[in-house]
């Protein structure tokens, strides 16, 4: 299944383009306000590829209790500079790939992926819950 990804303006579009070859990537034009990044992955059901933990925060709102709540956008947080998260990204693909994918079966179908350096963790926003996979030893 072909994960529709935003990259957001401050990650490099093309080395993403390479990494996510099986899915469908677009860029945001320089400028393009956060909010107007997370109203379009909502109505596509896209995943944002970013480092600003805004995303997050707004994913993470209970729906039942907010008014701009979102139930289709997803966000994948990568962490430090592009040299750090490149790797961490084509790594942890497949985990991303396979929470895009069960979610979809769902009704609140947020995804919410923080990659960090020991590991990835998938926060499920409607339980407020977190777990961690982490990078194997050696």
């Amino acid at each position: 299944m072909a994960i529709p990804f935003i990259v957001d303006e401050h990650l490099p579009y093309i080395e993403v383009r390479h990494i996510l070859v099986d899915h469908a990537v677009d860029g945001m034009d320089l400028g393009t306000k956060d909010p107007a990044i997370l109203a379009a992955a909502e109505i596509d059901g896209a995943v944002i590829l970013t480092a600003d933990k805004w995303f997050s925060t707004q994913l993470r709102r209970m729906p039942h209790f907010d008014k701009h709540r979102h139930l289709r956008a997803g966000v994948v947080w990568l962490p430090g500079t592009w040299a750090v998260a490149g790797p961490m990204l084509r790594r942890w693909l497949p985990v991303v790939e396979a929470v895009y994918q069960v979610t979809r079966l769902e009704q609140d179908q947020r995804v919410v992926v923080a990659l960090r350096a020991n590991g990835v963790v998938y926060i499920d926003p409607s339980r407020t819950t977190e777990g961690l996979i982490r990078n194997p030893v050696g």
